[in-house]
């Protein structure tokens, strides 16, 4: 059967790339951060700048006056600069998770701002088009089915054995492209406390995308290390004691 939404995210895919902008938005609606930049659709890269929202960053002013020794380095000019490639990504410039990660696979990380137009694509979705148009296109909501898209597809952490499912609204244009996808799990992040407590909802992600087919040229920086097993354990070892390190001459200069 056609499915208007898949095919969509199909032609949005072969516009080639496209600026984008993902904000993830709390249970309140609240703006938690933003990632904004560009993605090369055939290429499986995407480059973003990554801010936090009003809270968040109050939240970390707040951290900085508790623990000022935590911070006590100038940050890098593209601390905030996130690289997705295949199912690698980087940080500015510093490669996470290089024990499994492919940056030429097949398939996106699931923390990339586009991952959603390949879920849409791979997933079991029931779409239902509205009547409701705006200056984006026509509306149409969506429940997606990812426990059948494993092999073509990152899945985002989840608990138990069965995938989550994903929910939400995307907006078509007039040539049948995805111009903004509002999505969120159908899943609670975790059970309530107290059972007459209701449970906690999840937040929820809006992608927005516009200049389809811009000349965009995503770098990366080398190929990621292979660290040896254990080495996670070693990292935590040497960061505790740099915190501590930092700690201790931080109070020794502190009148």
């Amino acid at each position: 059967m056609h499915d208007p939404l898949a095919a969509a995210a199909r032609t949005t895919l072969a516009s080639g790339s496209a600026r984008v902008r993902r904000r993830r938005l709390s249970a309140r609606g609240e703006v938690v951060n933003q990632e904004e930049g560009v993605s090369d659709f055939t290429a499986r890269r995407t480059r973003v700048e990554f801010t936090f929202g009003p809270r968040m960053s109050e939240l970390v002013e707040r951290l900085d006056e508790r623990w000022p020794w935590l911070s006590d380095e100038p940050e890098a000019d593209d601390a905030h600069i996130l690289t997705f490639a295949g199912t690698a990504w980087t940080s500015g410039g510093v490669w996470f998770r290089p024990e499994d990660a492919d940056p030429n696979a097949e398939r996106r990380h699931h923390g990339d701002p586009v991952w959603i137009l390949e879920a849409l694509c791979h997933g079991h979705a029931v779409s239902t088009p509205t009547d409701e148009r705006g200056e984006l296109g026509r509306r149409c909501d969506f429940v997606l089915d990812l426990t059948r898209s494993h092999a073509a597809l990152e899945l985002p952490p989840h608990r138990g054995s069965r995938p989550p499912r994903v929910g939400g609204a995307a907006w078509i244009d007039e040539g049948g492209r995805l111009r903004e996808v509002t999505w969120r799990n159908l899943t609670y992040l975790r059970r309530p406390r107290r059972s007459a407590e209701p449970p906690r909802p999840p937040g929820s992600q809006v992608l927005e995308l516009r200049d389809f087919g811009v000349p965009v040229e995503v770098g990366l920086p080398g190929g990621p290390p292979r660290r040896p097993p254990g080495s996670g354990l070693v990292d935590w070892v040497r960061t505790s004691r740099e915190l501590r390190r930092r700690r201790r001459e931080y109070h020794a200069s502190t009148p």
